[in-house]
C-alpha cells in the first residue's frame, strides 16, 4: 500500500486547451498545479510484440502513479489535455486507470504519458 514517501517526485500538472476565434485556433494553458507523484519508466513492454514496443520506448512512456486527479483553478473544458513537467520535459497524458474505489489495496490513479515531440514555450515553474 503506498504511502507518502511513495509520492516523492514533484511535477507540475498543465491543462492544455483553446477554441477557434475568427477562424484561427487559440490554445492556451492553464497556471500550474504542484503535486507529488511517483513516475516510473515503461516496462510493460515485454508483453508486447517487438515493433510496438520499439515505439513505446522511443516515444519516452512514463507511468504515474498520483492521489488525486489536478484541480486548476482556472476551471479548463474537459477535453483539455493534461501535461506535466518532469525532469526538465514536458510529458501528455495518453490516459489514465481510476484504482480510487477497491475495498483494499492502494488508493490511487495511474497514467500513461508519452514525452511530447514539440515543448510547449511554458516558462519552467522549477
Amino acid at each position: 500500500m503506498p504511502n507518502k514517501s511513495f509520492y516523492r517526485t514533484t511535477v507540475a500538472f498543465y491543462a492544455q486547451y483553446g477554441q477557434y476565434v475568427n477562424g484561427r485556433w487559440e490554445g492556451g494553458y492553464t497556471d500550474p498545479v504542484i503535486k507529488k507523484v511517483n513516475i516510473q519508466p515503461f516496462k510493460d513492454g515485454e508483453m508486447l510484440d517487438f515493433n510496438t514496443a520499439t515505439t513505446y520506448y522511443q516515444k519516452g512512456y512514463k507511468k504515474v502513479y498520483f492521489k488525486e486527479y489536478p484541480v486548476f483553478p482556472e476551471n479548463p473544458p474537459e477535453d483539455s489535455q493534461i501535461i506535466f513537467y518532469y525532469d526538465g520535459l514536458f510529458y501528455q497524458v495518453q490516459g489514465d486507470m481510476d484504482y480510487t474505489t477497491p475495498g483494499k489495496g492502494p488508493k490511487h490513479r495511474k497514467a500513461l504519458a508519452a514525452k511530447m515531440d514539440t515543448q510547449p514555450s511554458i516558462t519552467a515553474p522549477f
